[in-house]
């Protein structure tokens, strides 16, 4: 499907009740099993651009290409380790996935839970829940898979603070290994979204052995079909096959990830054969991608935010009326227009939102683009005519922050952009260390409501604005243990409308990704996180 202009959408989705509703039964009414359980009803997903079809397993007697070459996005693989603070990076997600197992998988396709390390799962409380594993599986050293080995992963990242993983598994308040292939979780407090956590790229599963026999190569050790074979920092990782996998194993013998920074050289590269898949290739060559019989393209609008954040704890951005200001100052047409070349939806409403996440309070209004009343709440903040600071990393985000400086100085607005990369933005747009003014960033949202909770807790990762509402925080702890969907939902609008007062964020767009690949490439699974799956990725001869 060809998108050639910015796309405007008023997002009308429904959601099915619940987990529970999905089994028949509610929390105190007895056993709750959720698997498989539907998370959500609809499968035809509104983030849908042109997504590849379902992954089938290789086909019987057909011939593959035996190397590939993956281009990763705008993201360095700066670890595959999930205890660094640097594996947020989609380069790092898409490449653990590859080699680490998760317990639980969410099926992009069907958003249905599927078992993967775990077999069954079980509630009666949200509180604690009992997990049956396979007996089959054997990570990459030869170890058996075993409930000791959840157990060592969570409290690895107990001590890995400052990461996803840290913040996944902290929720996990206690463990109790009731024997091998079973495993009872006690959470800090009721959450209905945590079997959403489990399948999570940054909840993957190590060994223990590996990582106390080699701190360094260890966590590259999982069970997964792919078994690291050498990685560079920030440029790639090589990857062979894992024989003994105890799924479908990849038809493909030998896959690469890697980094290239130049958007003009990914598109070269593809056109000449020596890589198969691109992901990372200037929207303005998707119209040509498209239309050339040469390649396929897969399309997906994810769920992430592009978004402006304001640092709450520096004076003028703390101040309404300047944040108002620069609300009203941006032209979201030409930021998509001339940042994405049109491919990225605007939305109709106002709230700080993923594209598709449950719950979204569409009555909050969008702040119109209005430069004459821009200069109006301009003139009553304590703005001075200071030189103002964007941080921005990534090609994509660099672009957006540069139209966004256009738009500020035709209002009276100096602002400097200040280009980083992926590391740059987690040192200087932290929560409890943070030297920015203004982040132009995007991050990963997911279908829960819950995943709006990195962005607003107090001390999260990716809170690059600072931001803290105790009334804020509490709805978002209640929100976790409230079963009833529409006491949820009232809830989570609740948190909307707060925020869409206060405004620590503005909510730009949402990222549409084309990927090119060259015809016979199959396999490919495109998730509205930003996490693409290439684990059965294959080329057909």
């Amino acid at each position: 499907m060809k998108i050639k202009f910015i796309i405007r959408f008023a997002l009308a989705l429904v959601m099915a009740a619940s987990i529970f509703a999905g089994c028949g039964t509610s929390p105190g009414a007895g056993q709750v099993t959720v698997n498989p359980g539907i998370y959500y009803t609809n499968t035809a997903y509104p983030w849908a651009v042109n997504l590849p079809p379902p992954v089938a397993p290789p086909e019987e007697g057909a011939e593959y290409l035996e190397r590939i070459t993956v281009l990763l996005d705008n993201n360095k693989p700066s670890t595959l380790d999930l205890g660094s603070r640097a594996s947020s990076s989609n380069a790092t997600r898409w490449m653990t996935m590859l080699f680490l197992d998760r317990l639980v998988e969410l099926n992009s396709h069907t958003g249905v839970y599927e078992p993967q390390l775990a077999t069954s799962w079980q509630s009666s409380d949200w509180r604690t829940i009992t997990l049956d594993l396979r007996d089959d599986v054997y990570f990459h050293n030869g170890d058996h898979f075993t409930a000791a080995d959840v157990v060592y992963t969570i409290e690895r990242a107990w001590n890995s603070p400052g990461t996803l993983s840290s913040e996944k598994w902290g929720l996990v308040e206690s463990t109790r290994i009731i024997n091998d292939y079973k495993i009872e979780l006690r959470l800090g407090s009721p959450n209905v979204d945590f079997i959403f956590e489990l399948t999570q790229t940054n909840s993957g599963i190590l060994n223990q052995n590996a990582i106390e026999a080699d701190p360094e190569t260890g966590p590259w050790v999982g069970s997964g079909p792919w078994i690291v074979s050498n990685f560079v920092l920030n440029d790639s990782a090589t990857f062979v096959r894992n024989e003994n996998f105890w799924g479908d194993v990849p038809a493909t013998k030998e896959l690469t990830l890697r980094f290239v920074e130049e958007q003009s050289a990914q598109l070269m590269m593809l056109e000449n054969g020596e890589v198969q898949v691109a992901c990372g290739i200037n929207p303005n060559d998707y119209p040509y991608l498209e239309s050339d019989p040469r390649f396929v393209t897969y399309g997906i609008a994810t769920h992430n935010v592009t978004y402006l954040a304001f640092n709450m704890q520096v004076p003028i951005m703390e101040d309404i009326n300047f944040r108002l200001a620069v609300a009203h100052a941006l032209n979201m047409d030409d930021i998509v227009l001339s940042a994405r070349n049109g491919y990225g939806l605007i939305p109709d409403h106002g709230s700080f939102w993923g594209h598709g996440t449950e719950f979204l309070n569409d009555s909050i209004h969008r702040l119109p683009y209005d430069p004459g009343l821009a200069r109006e709440y301009l003139a009553r903040s304590g703005y001075d005519g200071e030189r103002l600071e964007i941080t921005a990393a990534f090609t994509t985000f660099i672009n957006t922050a540069q139209v966004i400086q256009q738009n500020l100085a035709a209002v009276g607005i100096n602002a400097r952009i200040f280009e980083t990369d992926g590391l740059g933005i987690m040192s200087l747009a932290s929560f409890s260390n943070n030297q920015s003014q203004m982040v132009c960033f995007t991050g990963a949202w997911s279908l829960p409501a819950s995943s709006v909770n990195i962005y607003l807790y107090p001390g999260s990762v990716n809170n690059r604005a600072s931001y803290v509402n105790d009334t804020v925080t509490e709805l978002l702890d209640r929100a976790l243990t409230t079963f009833a969907p529409v006491a949820r939902e009232a809830l989570y609008w609740q948190v909307q409308e707060i925020v869409a007062h206060d405004l620590p964020y503005l909510n730009l767009y949402h990222v549409v990704f084309i990927v090119g690949a060259l015809q016979g490439v199959e396999g490919v699974n495109l998730y509205g996180d930003g996490v693409f799956d290439f684990r059965q990725v294959r080329m057909r001869l």
